[in-house]
């Protein structure tokens, strides 16, 4: 009959006779004999296991050796010898070590049994309770996914279609009651992460914008998200031509109103509203946002042929801020809230994004989710928004992902209803209302689109008919106008918009 002290064979599991102290294996029988017959019996030291803490009370003094430890301190909670005692614990108090080590013994083996008898017993109720509940949720929630996804299809339909759609859904659908969402901002904040792992994601901002009147309305007589009425919202105050430039990929704004442009070369020129050119620079960058300016008025730029970060200063000296390692920097934006840069990098069929402070010292490193799942494809361009969230356009997820300033995922957005299946986006920058601005290259549908800071879509800006053909840079400058560059032409449109 096995007792508590029973204890089961290492390899088969029946009661444990013998202790090999070589291997520190415990053993029944029929093992301890299989175990020497295979290995060299005079490099295995077996014992019966009644003898092992006879054997660990004669355990002898690493200092003193050959006596034995025959005391305990409990000044310096270590086992001694009589040696010991006048030369290193003189005055200190003792206790009887084998007294000490059999308490110790019984308190670990009482609290071994309390968890095998009384705590994993009550945890195993706990999760078979918890994993009928876990079910009963996900079909809840699969409920409520299916007639979100049906609604969403119903918003853009013609009135009384929506109105018919609803006097159905109250007619059938009595039983369903989808959460409400409270103007308090901790329970938005609450249910958001309740729902955090599902596809209500988008129903969960739709309702929050709809609650707080984003949503269709504005101060505009527009009734619902759409195009920008026609007259003064969006007219091209100045065109800037730039000879240096094959196209404007890219657009980074001065503080003193001038204006950095780059094609899909890396020829990179600063120009004046008058259209001169200042400064002319020739770099390793190509057709993404691998420029920005500091507060400071100096340029940063990517170095994708030797994997850096360099600075032209104001004394148009170039220098080295940071180095990428094996990962090849492919965008780049300077925070004017701190100059902390953050840059986006590939790598085989990886991506991240980094963040550095202003010496190029890495801070954070952005490539997962809270699930382990890959964020990010090939990060294009981009921008901090006004609550220190990193929006980043990553043409080959053909959506923008916007991260918090812990580096944490907010929001996926894949474009408006209104795109046709078509969201590529490329230049990406905000406003100083924290509304976030993108460009969608689409070819049959190409716009400037405009996001609030939940990714609900509130505008399309520009699109064909304001002349936009091939857009793929855009930059908001401190006076709030509007830089969008093409790819087909090498001009910038400056654009003053009201909204």
């Amino acid at each position: 009959m096995e007792t508590e002290e029973d204890v089961g064979c290492r390899f088969c599991k029946k009661v444990a006779k013998f202790h090999c102290q070589s291997c520190n294996y415990i053993l029944c029988r029929t093992c301890k004999n299989r175990h020497l017959k295979y290995r060299d019996i005079d490099d295995h030291y077996v014992v019966q296991l009644k003898d092992v803490k006879k054997e660990l009370m004669e355990e002898r003094c690493p200092t003193h050796r050959g006596k034995l430890m025959e005391l305990f301190c409990k000044k310096c909670i270590i086992p001694v010898c009589s040696s010991c005692v006048t030369e290193k614990h003189n005055g200190h108090v003792f206790g009887d070590f084998s007294a000490i080590y059999s308490t110790a013994l019984d308190f670990l083996k009482q609290k071994i049994l309390t968890i095998k008898k009384d705590l994993l017993p009550k945890c195993q109720s706990s999760l078979q309770a918890l994993q009928k509940k876990e079910h009963t949720i996900q079909n809840q929630i699969a409920k409520l996914t299916d007639t979100v996804n049906e609604y969403e299809k119903q918003l853009n339909g013609d009135p009384s279609d929506v109105i018919s759609f609803y006097k159905a859904c109250k007619t059938e659908d009595k039983e369903l009651s989808l959460p409400e969402i409270k103007k308090n901002e901790q329970d938005k904040t609450m249910f958001q992460k309740l729902y955090k792992s599902t596809q209500l994601d988008q129903y969960i901002r739709l309702a929050a914008a709809a609650q707080s009147g984003l949503t269709g309305r504005s101060n505009h007589a527009s009734p619902r998200p759409g195009y920008l009425e026609e007259g003064d919202n969006s007219a091209v105050n100045n065109e800037i031509k730039v000879p240096v430039v094959k196209s404007a990929h890219h657009i980074s704004c001065t503080q003193d109103g001038n204006v950095w442009v780059s094609d899909n070369v890396g020829n990179l020129v600063l120009m004046d509203m008058s259209g001169n050119s200042l400064v002319k620079l020739a770099t390793n960058g190509g057709d993404e946002g691998f420029h920005s300016v500091t507060t400071k008025g100096e340029v940063i730029f990517t170095d994708k042929v030797n994997k850096c970060v360099k600075r032209l200063n104001n004394h148009n000296d170039v220098d080295t801020i940071l180095k990428t390692g094996h990962w090849k920097p492919t965008c780049v934006f300077s925070s004017p809230k701190n100059l902390d840069i953050f840059v986006g990098m590939v790598s085989d069929q990886y991506a991240k994004v980094g963040r550095f402070d202003k010496k190029g010292k890495a801070l954070m490193d952005i490539h997962s989710d809270s699930q382990g799942r890959a964020l990010l494809k090939y990060p294009l361009y981009l921008a901090e928004n006004l609550n220190s969230d990193i929006c980043v356009s990553d043409v080959n997820k053909h959506a923008v992902i916007v991260l918090d300033k812990l580096g944490r995922h907010r929001f996926t957005y894949k474009g408006d209803s209104g795109d046709n299946g078509g969201f590529w986006p490329h230049g990406i920058s905000t406003d100083d209302q924290g509304h976030i601005l993108v460009c969608n290259s689409y070819f049959s549908n190409p716009s400037v689109q405009m996001l609030d800071e939940n990714g609900v879509f509130l505008f399309i800006i520009l699109a064909k008919k304001h002349g936009l053909q091939k857009p793929r840079s855009l930059c908001v400058d401190s006076h709030q106008r509007l830089w969008v560059g093409q790819w087909h032409e090498n001009k910038v449109c400056v654009y003053k918009i009201t909204i």
